[in-house]
């Protein structure tokens, strides 16, 4: 199993290990369109239906992509989300990481832009003049408005994140019609229609202000929250709007701290060793009531003058 997932898995009573923000339930309140979601997504990204693919979540669609393209060696971004360079040990598909791209050339390149979970961006156009991008933009929406598609971009995203509906979720590929046709080959062939989910594209972006909207009132306001409660021993690393922000330290043991954490005070935090980052930690803003972040931090202060007291 995947060790992220299976640290995400930990009992606790504040869990701030999660990046999506948290979810509506009611969507079908929402107003909705008319048209097929293929056509949708098509309409958003400025592109034919024949360059979109509908899956059921972004691992799946990356999981695809691997199987469809068949690379010998992909270079991954770190911070790297695991599923990149999970998925590609278990293809027998070799990965080296890096962390900047100028010298690249040539090359199979996996990237989540925004970055994952500094909510970072990526100059794309730079960088697809040279290499063929699997760009994972599930947080996209969080940071900029902006579309971007290029023949060599394969842009995978979801409504996990900055859509989340409660229980259900639906992803997408968009791409140049010569890999979705690849890439749907493969998806016959593991996980053909019917994908029930996807008649939630027919709300997601008729309301994307909404979402928006909402998105950004609690994100501020936990940040907010966040800068307000003195974790003095940590430097903040933020993009505005991200349901994430980042917790620096230099030479922190990134997994012996939120194990110590979940073991004292019942807090579970992101190792960001699992993205092979050291010395930082992932922290969740998402919660539409405050008060979970704001009593967790109280507790994250207590615990930090016990665990960095020999640091005085």
């Amino acid at each position: 199993m995947v060790e992220l997932f299976d640290w995400e898995e930990n009992k606790c009573d504040y869990n701030l290990s999660i990046s999506g923000i948290e979810p509506i339930e009611d969507f079908q309140s929402l107003d909705k369109e008319d048209i097929k979601p293929e056509e949708l997504i098509a309409n958003q990204y400025k592109v034919s239906v024949d360059n979109v693919l509908i899956v059921h979540g972004a691992q799946e669609a990356l999981f695809f992509v691997y199987l469809a393209l068949k690379p010998s060696l992909v270079y991954i971004q770190i911070p790297a989300y695991p599923p990149f360079y999970e998925q590609a040990e278990a293809l027998g598909i070799k990965f080296k990481f890096f962390e900047n791209y100028e010298n690249l050339r040539n090359k199979i390149i996996v990237i989540s832009n925004p970055n994952n979970p500094y909510g970072s961006l990526v100059n794309l156009h730079e960088l697809v003049e040279n290499n063929l991008v699997i760009v994972d933009e599930i947080f996209k929406p969080f940071v900029t408005d902006e579309i971007f598609t290029h023949d060599n971009a394969i842009l995978i995203s979801s409504t996990s994140k900055f859509f989340n509906i409660k229980g259900i979720k639906v992803g997408w590929i968009v791409a140049k019609k010569e890999y979705i046709q690849k890439i749907s080959k493969i998806k016959d062939l593991i996980s053909p229609e019917p994908i029930f989910d996807k008649e939630i594209i027919k709300y997601i972006f008729k309301n994307y202000e909404f979402f928006k909207n909402r998105n950004k009132r609690i994100t501020q306001h936990n940040y907010n929250i966040l800068k307000k409660s003195k974790l003095n021993y940590f430097n903040i690393k933020y993009t505005e709007n991200m349901p994430v922000a980042v917790l620096e330290k230099e030479n922190l043991n990134s997994l012996d701290y939120c194990k110590s954490l979940l073991q004292k005070k019942n807090i579970l935090l992101t190792p960001l060793c699992f993205f092979k980052k050291d010395n930082a930690i992932r922290i969740y803003l998402g919660y539409y009531k405050s008060t979970i972040i704001q009593k967790a931090l109280e507790k994250i202060n207590e615990f930090n003058s016990e665990y960095f007291y020999k640091e005085k």
